[in-house]
């Protein structure tokens, strides 16, 4: 009921008390006042969430190993997690989430993972934007989050420094442009 509120002009921690980030309130709430106030536009709307988080774990998966694993691996994620139903009621999975926060900071975390790849395979600043973009965009969902995807960008870098021999320079110029990222 909260993007209702927000329509309604109620404010996000001064109006409304709440422990996750505003983005997917506000988001939700964007949504309602594009498309009405329904429901429906919020399962729409998950429903093509889900289908960029089943395409963007193809592109990780096919990436490391074949095509066959990677369809496999997004229909296991679509059947036990995407749209599976383990008790009577609908709210627990990617269509209907309990709390829409779970499912953007899954999506923007597996497009960050994918971003991290697409900067070892060309090596473009663009990709270290987008990381630092969708980091950016995670901290306003949930801290749980926030811990996981530091790490996975520690790594990252990590490794990619490691494969492709930097040097200094090259490192600090790959954190700037992700940090440009994180403060767009």
């Amino acid at each position: 009921y909260i993007p209702y509120q927000l329509l309604a002009g109620k404010k996000l921690y001064i109006d409304i008390a709440w422990k996750y980030g505003p983005l997917s309130q506000y988001f939700n709430a964007a949504l309602f006042w594009l498309f009405g106030e329904s429901l429906i536009t919020l399962y729409v709307a998950n429903l093509i969430i889900l289908a960029g988080i089943t395409y963007l774990i193809y592109k990780v998966f096919v990436e490391f190993t074949d095509r066959f694993t990677a369809v496999t691996v997004g229909c296991v994620f679509l059947s036990v997690f995407g749209m599976a139903q383990y008790v009577w009621m609908g709210n627990w999975n990617y269509v209907a989430p309990y709390v829409p926060e779970a499912t953007h900071s899954v999506a923007l975390s597996i497009a960050l993972v994918f971003g991290m790849i697409q900067y070892h395979r060309v090596m473009h600043p663009k990709w270290l934007i987008m990381v630092g973009f969708c980091f950016g965009l995670i901290c306003l969902t949930k801290i749980e989050a926030i811990v996981a995807v530091a790490g996975v960008i520690g790594a990252g870098l990590i490794l990619i420094a490691l494969t492709c021999d930097w040097k200094i320079q090259q490192s600090a110029r790959a954190i700037a442009w992700l940090m440009a990222g994180i403060v767009v």
